[in-house]
């Protein structure tokens, strides 16, 4: 055959390979095994590419991942806290055994008296006020040791004054500890519409675990254990049921 078949041929395949195929651009006198040979390499070198560029794509896909979940993963004490959800103190001399857990993990074990009754252990009375107890029980059970919580972890304050291994964002997070004067909880999203309302999860609120709003204002500080990577964490709108903390006993 003429040496203009074998060229037009050679044109055509690398139409229709394009834009792969550039080695075969200079081709002008080939035989029917050289274009098998040459459609064969360019084939296969497609074929490497293709599986070249889908690992990379995976593995920068996975890179990101990973990015994502050290920048801002999922608070492991958490899912402990929200299981909480309506532990409430008795009233009067009985106690409720769970927020006597509370008390015993931040080492608020002692008696004490109250308007001349005797000295004895309580959950209702507003000098054993357990909102830090509770806190302080969701980061033992997440996995913080004593000496990683704050000093005198049964007062609330002290998550903001004296928490050596704690870190002060400087915003509310999900999941970081939203620090007042005298009341501490899980700080949980923002009101839809106004996100100076923090929706916050905490012991003793109004004698229960619950989730009450609060304005911004109010708290102290933000707080989160220093090995939390939470640069790039955020505040999502809370959509679930919220009482006015405004109002609330937290004593």
């Amino acid at each position: 055959m003429s040496k203009d078949f074998w060229h037009n041929a050679v044109q055509t395949v690398q139409n229709w390979l394009s834009p792969t195929v550039s080695s075969l651009s200079d081709v002008s006198t080939t035989t029917p095994n050289d274009i098998s040979g040459n459609v064969g390499d360019v084939q296969e070198s497609s074929a490497t590419k293709e599986a070249n560029l889908t690992a990379e794509q995976q593995g920068s896909e996975q890179n990101a991942e990973q990015v994502e979940a050290a920048c801002c993963p999922p608070p492991r004490w958490m899912p402990i806290a929200w299981n909480e959800l309506g532990v409430s103190e008795i009233a009067g001399p009985e106690t409720n055994p769970r927020v006597m857990e509370y008390h015993e993990a931040s080492g608020f074990t002692w008696a004490r008296a109250q308007n001349g009754e005797p000295p004895r252990l309580d959950d209702s009375r507003s000098i054993d006020a357990w909102c830090s107890s509770f806190v302080t029980w969701v980061l033992k059970q997440a996995g913080y040791a004593k000496n990683k919580l704050a000093d005198d972890p049964f007062r609330a304050r002290m998550w903001h004054d004296s928490w050596p291994h704690g870190v002060n964002t400087g915003r509310p997070i999900y999941g970081c500890l939203g620090v007042q004067k005298s009341h501490v909880g899980f700080i949980v999203g923002h009101k839809e519409g106004d996100p100076s309302t923090l929706a916050m999860l905490g012991g003793n609120q109004s004698n229960t675990v619950k989730v009450s709003y609060y304005h911004q204002s109010k708290f102290k500080g933000f707080w989160v254990p220093d090995d939390y990577p939470h640069a790039c964490c955020e505040l999502n709108v809370y959509t679930g049921r919220a009482a006015n903390g405004d109002g609330e006993s937290t004593r």
